[in-house]
């Protein structure tokens, strides 16, 4: 079991309750009222007691039956005994308050002087585990009167500790109840914001309010939203008017290709442009889609994923599904749709027969796309998603499509927070995973 508390709130209240328990110990310690103290109402009452059975005493003439009377007023925690006399002794400042207070209840007219001794629990005249008090007067008949009292005690120091921290942090915990859901709300926004940005969706700027600190977090959460927008636009720019600009060279080479004499070396030609033309379309169509700002909504993925496998079933090609019976999940649906029919291509592209799969454990969700291929050397499962890597040299003669298909599906996985790996099958073939947050 953790003692520590997970959340921020949980030890925010943990360490306010500690705090509030190393103050009343504190407290307790330097005012002297710890455990095993006496408490100075059950000495005065205690006090009263033994002044009411002196007076009683010091009226009983003789004949009186004093043993008797002195066996009625002793209690559990109350003895009395007489003595001729007494070891008197220097009494400290609190055993000197004590007489003076005796004194004055008995209401002594300066003749009878109270002697008092403290008896400490370790003492052996303390047959008790809390101090004790040894109060003696001289009675008018000569004898003095010696009571033994066990005055009331803190017996624990739970209970005084218990009442004075219920006492001062009940309100203050109240009061941080009510308004630690309202301090906490801006990190809680500030995580659903970071959570939305990993996953590539752009938010609007955060509020910089509630304390300084919180503003100034929300700012530089902010500043650095900014700056990576800024970043990727710039990029994505860049890289659209790259490929455009290459569109007027290839095509100028396509029409000096037409005028070479040598159809061999035309042909060949016209076949290195022909694959540089499809290179800055696909280049062209990665800009755009990296570009473009899709809306993240929520989506039944069963449609989807059953969607794409009709289309390609439509094409010729032998698609097999193994999906749940819905499966809603929040996404930006043609990004994740691109992502998917690339990973289809490919499989159709090596092998016959090509299933789709649709997993859920609770944590995390994963598509998978198998086909019953040739595979891929272990080297090309991670380079494979490198931009222009050729997989149809890794597995095959076949021509294939520019090398950017697994890149973009990259792209749009990692930007919905998940990721993509490839795995040969054990029965044979190629298994692409993409694993998303549930």
């Amino acid at each position: 079991m953790k003692l520590i508390p997970e959340t921020l709130g949980g030890r925010l209240f943990a360490l306010i309750l500690l705090g509030l328990l190393a103050t009343n110990l504190t407290v307790q310690a330097l005012s002297g009222k710890g455990a095993g103290s006496m408490h100075q109402l059950g000495v005065d009452q205690i006090l009263r007691r033994y002044a009411s059975d002196f007076r009683v005493l010091s009226a009983c003439t003789q004949g009186c039956p004093r043993d008797q009377l002195m066996e009625a007023m002793e209690g559990e925690d109350f003895h009395l005994t007489l003595a001729d006399h007494i070891a008197l002794h220097e009494m400290d400042e609190a055993e000197a308050a004590i007489g003076q207070r005796l004194e004055q209840l008995i209401d002594t007219t300066g003749t009878a002087r109270a002697h008092v001794l403290i008896l400490d629990p370790a003492s052996g005249n303390n047959r008790h585990r809390t101090p004790a008090l040894q109060v003696s007067m001289a009675l008018p008949q000569g004898s003095w009167l010696i009571g033994t009292l066990q005055p009331v005690v803190r017996n624990g120091w739970w209970k005084p500790l218990g009442f004075s921290l219920l006492a001062s942090g009940l309100p203050v915990l109240i009061v941080l109840a009510l308004f630690l859901g309202r301090l906490l709300r801006p990190l809680q926004t500030l995580a659903n914001a970071a959570e939305r940005l990993s996953r590539g969706e752009r938010t609007d700027p955060l509020p910089e309010t509630g304390p300084r600190e919180l503003r100034e977090l929300s700012r530089v959460f902010n500043q650095m939203q900014a700056r990576l927008t800024r970043f990727l636009d710039d990029r994505t720019r860049m890289l659209a008017a790259i490929s455009h600009d290459f569109r007027t060279p290839i095509t100028s080479l396509r029409l000096r290709a037409e005028l070479v004499e040598d159809q061999a070396l035309a042909a060949a030609m016209k076949r290195t442009l022909e694959e540089m033309g499809q290179m800055v379309d696909e280049t062209l169509q990665f800009a755009r889609d990296d570009s473009s700002q899709e809306d993240t909504r929520v989506i039944d993925l069963v449609p989807l994923l059953t969607s794409i496998a009709h289309d390609m079933q439509l094409q010729g090609h032998e698609v097999r599904i193994n999906l749940p019976a819905a499966s809603p999940y929040r996404c930006r649906p043609l990004a994740l749709t691109r992502a998917v029919r690339n990973l289809a291509d490919n499989a159709t592209r090596h092998g016959t027969c090509t299933t789709l799969k649709l997993l859920h454990d609770g944590r995390q969700l994963r598509i998978e796309v198998e086909d019953n291929g040739p595979g891929l050397p272990e080297v090309w499962l991670e380079k494979a998603f490198e931009p222009f890597s050729r997989l149809d040299h890794a597995r095959g003669p076949h021509s294939g499509a520019a090398g950017l298909g697994l890149a973009i599906a990259r792209t749009a996985i990692e930007a919905h927070g998940g990721r993509i790996r490839l795995a040969n099958r054990t029965t044979g073939g190629l298994c692409a995973s993409i694993e998303l947050p549930a």
